[in-house]
């Protein structure tokens, strides 16, 4: 751990890099990993950001910091152009593989052996699946994108949104600064009709009011996912939230120029902090006044199961109260 505080490495890395150089097999690799993460989980919490989630959560803040602090399950997203997710939770049972359909949204699976590991799935099978936690497919989901119609994944990274917007037959561009990112996100199964362009999204390459849909997944704290990153606090502090939200805003006002009359936008962050989340619906009040609320309920149907008022316009997801991972999504639309 010295190594990690010294370097600022996620500890991911640094265990990698440690199989490596010690030449673990794959089940001692998972032993050192799930050893060294339960120890990060147990370290104490910045004092800055707990004093952050009392002041936001009150009452429920230590059942939030208790939920970030376990380990997350993983999630499978299904390719529903290529099977039905009876299917495949059949094949993975046969695999010795255990899911349940999620209780939050229509196709996700949730895995819950103990002894999971992607080798374990059949490489046929591989091809019509991708870990995806169940807030990122249902803010995937959040764009409801007809046949034709043209989206912009504004902040692409690795390609899971721009997997799960491929089903809906429209045409996604997906953008990401990263040419890193964009590489990398070519060489994955099921991306290869989408159009993708390495590009700041605060200058875009596109003319003003281009897109039927925008999303944008944008760079954040990352506080919604310490179930799977525990060690992210220790190269996070408060300077770092504020570039966050001037990155935000940027982005918002690109995305609010490139819309069609009458487009939709979704704002997400996997993020627990208000800063990133409820008080940037202000900002927006304020500073677009192009955007309007769109009720999500709306666009959801009844693919995701979560209950809310039907005139809300955006939700706070957390391990706490919905068992995923803590993202914000809000939906505007364009006047």
């Amino acid at each position: 751990m010295k190594h990690h505080g010294a370097t600022g490495e996620p500890v991911s890395h640094l265990v990698s890099s440690l199989s490596r150089a010690r030449k673990l097999g794959s089940r001692d690799r998972k032993l050192v990993g799930e050893a060294v993460y339960t120890m990060v989980r147990n370290l104490p919490w910045p004092a800055w950001f707990l004093k952050k989630l009392e002041k936001e959560y009150g009452k429920n803040a230590p059942e939030l910091i208790k939920a970030l602090r376990e380990r997350a399950q993983p999630v499978l997203a299904v390719d529903k152009r290529h099977c039905h997710i009876d299917q495949v939770q059949e094949s993975l049972q046969e695999q010795g593989i255990e899911t349940r359909k999620s209780a939050l949204i229509e196709g996700a699976l949730v895995v819950v052996s103990a002894d999971f590991s992607w080798e374990k799935i059949p490489e046929e099978l591989q091809k019509s699946l991708w870990l995806m936690d169940e807030a990122s497919q249902i803010a995937a989901r959040s764009v409801a994108a007809k046949a034709g119609m043209l989206v912009l994944d504004m902040c692409a990274g690795g390609g899971g949104k721009t997997r799960y917007l491929l089903q809906s037959d429209a045409h996604i561009v997906a953008m990401d600064s990263s040419e890193k990112r964009t590489r990398a996100s070519l060489e994955r199964e099921g991306l290869e009709s989408a159009w993708h362009v390495v590009a700041d999204g605060m200058k875009p390459p596109f003319a003003d009011g281009t897109f039927d849909w925008i999303i944008i997944d944008a760079p954040c704290s990352g506080t919604g996912t310490l179930r799977r990153a525990p060690d992210l606090l220790s190269r996070l502090d408060e300077k770092n939230i504020k570039s966050c939200v001037e990155i935000q805003q940027g982005l918002l006002r690109s995305a609010a120029a490139l819309l069609k009359a009458s487009g939709k936008l979704i704002y997400v962050t996997c993020s627990v902090l208000p800063e990133e989340n409820r008080q940037m619906l202000s900002w927006i009040k304020d500073e677009l006044k192009i955007l309007k609320p769109q009720p999500l309920a709306e666009i959801w149907g009844s693919d995701v199961k979560i209950e809310m008022s039907p005139e809300a316009n955006f939700i706070q997801l957390l391990p706490s109260t919905h068992g995923c991972d803590g993202f914000f999504i809000a939906a505007y639309r364009s006047n």
